[in-house]
């Protein structure tokens, strides 16, 4: 693993670093990565539902509201935190408690990410963050061959989905229709002979 990251959180797969190349004299700065779920959980059936994002940001401890931070997790000052977890860790635990009330209000997702499942999410972090420097090539492949394969099954079901309605219609379809809808019915027609010149289509079953 890259030694300037420290896992800090299993269950929100989080991860902080000092970025002491941006601080050039001032306050300490911090980098974070972390799973964040953007739906409640506990309305969800699901295993592993795509409900979640990365969040990530730079906490600079100089625009930190310390006093509103503290209050927030129950700390009276800054005195307190240093004395529960010593002064080189305190300014850090600062940083990851103003880092996760932004994530909790979702203001620092990783907006260009679309939504992903836990395990997905945990693989993406640990990418950006250089561990997959750290693990077998064999791991890595199997990563990405899991991210590709959990596309691959989306893309099925909505192949599947267009391929159903475009082949309901031609079987519903009659003379008047072809009369009034004949743009439309040729382009459903022609959507199903696509399927099937392309071999994905087999008995009414897609498969990629």
């Amino acid at each position: 693993m890259n030694k300037k990251w420290i896992k800090t959180d299993d269950d929100s797969v989080q991860y902080r670093r000092e970025a002491q190349e941006l601080e050039t004299g001032q306050d300490r700065v911090f980098e974070l990565y972390q799973v964040q779920a953007v739906e409640d959980i506990t309305e969800i059936s699901e295993r592993d539902p795509e409900i979640y994002a990365v969040a990530h940001d730079f906490v600079y401890l100089a625009e930190v509201d310390k006093k509103f931070v503290l209050d927030c997790y129950g700390y009276d000052s800054m005195e307190e935190l240093t004395k529960q977890y010593g002064p080189d860790e305190a300014d850090a635990i600062l940083a990851e408690c103003q880092f996760e009330l932004d994530s909790g209000c979702l203001e620092n997702l990783m907006s260009r990410i679309p939504r992903m499942t836990w395990n997905q999410a945990k693989e993406i972090i640990e990418k950006i963050i250089g561990m997959d420097v750290d693990i077998s090539q064999k791991q890595a492949k199997n990563a990405e061959q899991e991210i590709q394969r959990c596309h691959d099954t989306k893309l099925e079901r909505a192949f599947q989905m267009l391929y159903d309605a475009a082949s309901a219609v031609n079987m519903l379809a009659n003379d008047v229709d072809h009369e009034k809808y004949a743009a439309v019915l040729d382009r459903c027609a022609e959507i199903t002979e696509c399927f099937r010149n392309l071999s994905i289509a087999e008995d009414g079953i897609i498969s990629l």
